[in-house]
């Protein structure tokens, strides 16, 4: 009897035991130091790295197309009658309209329905979002251009491109006065500043051109601490960078919010809209409009505006360094954070010097292959 008592009792207690393992178990399995949970969460890091990869790719061809962008514009250029900044940039701008057109009017709405208030909100948001990417972007190339007025191509060149050292301290200031600690891997800082003294090698190479002998004129040497008295067209090219620094952190941040095609429809919009400002304030302030009129066959803001190769060299860069950059660089920054995507976006420069090699048999410097070889491993730095 007692023996059946004590199995009984043995029984029960070991029913106790399995019972309380079964009801703690699902406890032990929550636990972050299991292995069953590693190996859950390992295909969630899987999909993020992938995702990471593909938007470093993405990126990588975006700088690539940049690239292509000033060998194209410099082909413009070369033709009989070249068009004047402004009316340029118009014309491309609204051909991006053009492009993106189709493409978002396929699409779903860019907010999405919810109540009323919150509707509004959505809106607003959107489209003051797209129009503080139109107002930056503007002033990354209106400031460029007026600074390449008074400053020489190569100085100008090693300011705008100090956005690889603004981009990350910008991320870093606006996060902590959201009160918000944001964290830069000390790989992606020292590959900026790697980055950025490749950026320097190409910009000091005095065998390229350089401006006309009036910029040289008005730029201070560098033995005359130039680094010390900026000139206003300095300042400009310094503005332009911290513009496209600010345009790369606000797609980061905000950039996967809406619809690609939809945000860079709208941001396009607004900046034909600004740009067709600029060539209507142009037409009224140029010399050359002021000076004579206009006949049926030229325009003083672009004399060979009837030129069929221009138009498609035109119509190529407002495509692809336009319209389709937009939308690649967008979905491409909504996953790689900014500091990271502006090293790898400075690779535009190594493009442009190999573009230039193959179309237009220029051959690169030594200082074009050091300065583009610290660049790449900035990039590979960052991106490993």
């Amino acid at each position: 009897m007692g023996s059946e008592q004590n199995n009984s009792s043995t029984s029960c207690t070991n029913h106790h035991h399995v019972h309380q393992d079964s009801e703690t178990s699902p406890l032990l399995l929550a636990s972050p130091s299991t292995t069953d949970n590693e190996l859950r969460e390992a295909p969630s890091r899987g999909m993020i790295s992938a995702a990471k990869q593909k938007g470093r790719l993405l990126l990588l061809l975006v700088a690539f197309l940049y690239g292509s962008l000033s060998v194209s514009l410099r082909a413009v250029y070369a033709r009989p009658g070249p068009p004047a900044p402004s009316i340029l940039s118009a014309t491309r701008g609204w051909m991006s309209v053009l492009c993106l057109w189709p493409i978002a009017a396929l699409q779903s709405p860019p907010v999405t329905n919810g109540s009323p208030s919150t509707e509004i909100y959505s809106k607003a948001s959107f489209y003051w979002f797209a129009f503080e990417l139109a107002v930056f972007n503007f002033g990354t190339q209106g400031l460029l251009n007026i600074g390449l007025v008074t400053t020489a191509s190569a100085r100008s060149a090693f300011f705008t491109q100090l956005s690889v050292i603004i981009t990350p301290i910008l991320t870093y200031c606006i996060g902590r006065v959201r009160g918000k600690q944001i964290l830069v891997e000390k790989k992606v800082w020292f590959s900026c500043f790697v980055a950025l003294l490749g950026l320097y090698i190409l910009s000091s190479d005095k065998s390229g051109g350089s401006n006309s002998g009036s910029n040289e004129s008005t730029h201070p040497s560098v033995g005359n601490n130039a680094l010390h008295v900026f000139s206003f067209g300095d300042w400009c090219c310094l503005g332009s960078a911290f513009c496209w620094s600010y345009y790369i952190y606000r797609l980061s941040d905000w950039g996967g919010r809406y619809d690609e095609t939809q945000t860079m429809l709208i941001k396009n919009i607004f900046m034909a809209i600004l740009y067709t400002l600029w060539t209507v304030a142009s037409y009224f302030y140029a010399n050359e409009c002021s000076s004579s009129g206009d006949s049926g066959g030229s325009f003083c803001l672009w004399e060979g505006w009837r030129d069929p190769i221009s138009m498609v060299v035109l119509f190529y860069t407002a495509a692809s360094s336009g319209a389709l950059c937009d939308v690649l660089q967008q979905t491409a920054q909504s996953i790689v954070p900014a500091a990271e995507s502006n090293v790898l976006l400075s690779l535009e420069p190594v493009f442009s010097a190999l573009l230039a090699m193959i179309l237009l048999t220029e051959l690169p410097s030594a200082h074009e292959l050091i300065g583009g070889a610290y660049i790449i491993g900035a990039s590979l730095l960052s991106s490993n």
